[in-house]
C-alpha cells in the first residue's frame, strides 16, 4: 500500500479531508479508498492472522511506500533499485487497483482483480513553420498542421481491440448490466465489431478503456500575442495502451494517421507495465474466498487504465494483483483524487475479514 494521498481543498469538503471521521456510518478522509484504508485493511488482517497462532508456510511481508501519486520513484522504485531483496523473493503481490464493484445498494456486483494497467505514453506533437503578422496569413502554418494532425487522430475512431482477459471480463459481468448493456457484453466479441455500438460502449468511460488504446489531448502550446502568427505549436497527448502493445508500433500508427512528415512526434514518458498470469495460488485464493460467500458473485480479470506502484514490482518478477476487498459503488467510487472521499464502515469490516481469508488461505492452506 502507499501510504500518501492526493491532495484535497478543505472548503469543497462536506467534513475535513483529513480528519479521519465517523459520520453516517461511513469514514470520511482523503485516502479513505486511495489508499490509506487499504493499508489498515491489511495491516489488521495480519494482526488478527498473528494473533491466530496459525502456522504458515510463506512469510507475509507489509510493505508501505510513499510517494505513489507523483509516481513511486522514491517509494516502491527507490526499493526496487536500492533494496530489491526485500521483495525479490516474492510470489505475489497485492496492492491497489479495482474493489468489488457494488450497485447502489452496496450489494456485490462481482470482484474485479486487476491483472495488468495500461502502459503509460506520453507523447508530444511539434509542428514549426514561417511566424509573421496575423493580418496576412501564412499557408501551411505551424498551428494550422498541427490543428490538422489533431482532428486526423480525433477522427481516427475507438478502434476496439479484444484481449482474452477482457473477453472473460466483458462475459462475465454482463448479467450485473441493464437489458441493453447486458446484450452487448455478453456478445462482446461481435459487438466490438458494429459501428452502432460504438456510443453504448463508450458510454461507460472505465470499462471501455479496456477495449482500446486510448489518447486524451491535455496540453496545446501555441504564440504569445493575438496579432502574431507563432513559428511553432505544440500538443502533447496522454496515451494509455493496452498491455500487448508496443511502443514503437503506436508512434508509427500514430504517424500514419497524421500522414504529415512535418509533424514532430517525441516520446515524453514511456512505462511499460506487463500483465500478470491469472492462473497462480493468489488468484485461486481469491476466488475460493468469493465463492464461499457468494458462488453467484464472480471474480474477473480487470485491465486498469491509471498506473500504481505494481509495476515497480512486476518489473522484479512478482506477480502482481490490484484488489481491494471491498464493496465500491459508483459514487463512492468517485470520490477517489475527488471530494467527501469515504468508505461504508461495513464494507471497511468485510474488507479486513476477507483480506484475513485471502492470506491465510495462500500462507497457511491447511489451516483448519
Amino acid at each position: 500500500n502507499h501510504i500518501d494521498v492526493f491532495p484535497a481543498e478543505a472548503k469543497d469538503w462536506k467534513y475535513p479531508p483529513f480528519g479521519g471521521e465517523i459520520h453516517d456510518g461511513e469514514i470520511w478522509g482523503r485516502g479513505a479508498l486511495d489508499m490509506k484504508g487499504m493499508g489498515v485493511i491489511e495491516l489488521m488482517a495480519m494482526i488478527i492472522l498473528k494473533n491466530s497462532g496459525i502456522e504458515l508456510d510463506r512469510d507475509i511481508i507489509y510493505l508501505g511506500t510513499p510517494d505513489e501519486e507523483v509516481g513511486g520513484e522514491f517509494g516502491a522504485g527507490w526499493l526496487q533499485k536500492h533494496k530489491p531483496e526485500i521483495i525479490k523473493s516474492a510470489e505475489f503481490l497485492l496492492n491497489e487497483g479495482f474493489p468489488i464493484e457494488a450497485d447502489e445498494k452496496g450489494k456485490a456486483k462481482y470482484w474485479g482483480v486487476d491483472y495488468a494497467e495500461k502502459s503509460v505514453l506520453w507523447l508530444e506533437l511539434t509542428t514549426e513553420g514561417a511566424a509573421g503578422h496575423a493580418s496576412m496569413p501564412i499557408p501551411g502554418a505551424a498551428t494550422y498542421r498541427l490543428v490538422r494532425a489533431l482532428k486526423k487522430i480525433d477522427d481516427a475512431g475507438p478502434n476496439f481491440r479484444l484481449l482474452p482477459e477482457v473477453e472473460e471480463y466483458f462475459k462475465k459481468i454482463a448479467p450485473t448490466e441493464d437489458e441493453t448493456m447486458k446484450k452487448l457484453y455478453a456478445s462482446i466479441d461481435s459487438s466490438i465489431k458494429k459501428k452502432e455500438h460504438s456510443h453504448a460502449l463508450l458510454s461507460d468511460l472505465l470499462k471501455s478503456s479496456m477495449l482500446r488504446n486510448t489518447i486524451s489531448l491535455t496540453v496545446i502550446k501555441a504564440g504569445y500575442k493575438t496579432n502574431v502568427i507563432p513559428a511553432s505549436a505544440s500538443a502533447q497527448l496522454d496515451c494509455r495502451l493496452l498491455p500487448d502493445v508496443k511502443k514503437d508500433d503506436f508512434i508509427t500508427w500514430i504517424k500514419g494517421i497524421v500522414d504529415d512528415p512535418t509533424v514532430k512526434v517525441t516520446v515524453l514518458e514511456w512505462n511499460q507495465s506487463d500483465p500478470s498470469s491469472m492462473e497462480t495460488e493468489m488468484v485461486a485464493a481469491i476466488k475460493k474466498v468469493a465463492a464461499a460467500e457468494d458462488a453467484k458473485v464472480p471474480v474477473v480479470p480487470v485491465i486498469v487504465p491509471w498506473f500504481t506502484d505494481s509495476h515497480w514490482f512486476r518489473e522484479l518478477g512478482v506477480q502482481a494483483y490490484g484488489f481491494q476487498p471491498c464493496e465500491v459503488d459508483k459514487e463512492h467510487f468517485a470520490t477517489m483524487h475527488g471530494k467527501d472521499e469515504r468508505i461504508t464502515i461495513d464494507a471497511f469490516k468485510k474488507g479486513v475479514v476477507r483480506m484475513y481469508k485471502i492470506l491465510k488461505e495462500v500462507a497457511a492452506p491447511d489451516a483448519k
